[in-house]
């Protein structure tokens, strides 16, 4: 796994906070050449039917943005499989 700026992980887990979501993973595909990232709660078992993941990628200025539900399906044709953890944070307040 390539190093991640760390500005990249601050709006990451900004995002992740303000939506409830508690792991981050660095995908397996790339968006136009950059990491993907994908959001999860980790107490929605995997394969679980909930909808599109949450997928995230990054512009050349470093600014992290969301996948439009068209890029999410076009990545997620090409992925193969969640990389790694990259990080896990305190599980939301139910």
């Amino acid at each position: 796994m390539k190093e991640i700026d760390p500005s990249v992980l601050e709006q990451l887990k900004a995002i992740a906070i303000h939506n409830g979501w508690d792991e981050i993973y660095e995908d397996k595909a790339l968006f136009d050449g950059r990491p993907v990232f994908q959001l999860r709660n980790s107490a929605i078992p995997w394969r679980a039917k909930v909808g599109y993941p949450h997928l995230y990628s990054v512009d050349e200025e470093l600014n992290v943005f969301a996948l439009s539900l068209d890029e999410i399906r076009a990545v997620s044709q090409l992925r193969d499989g969640v990389g790694n953890l990259i990080e896990q944070l305190p599980s939301p307040k139910t």
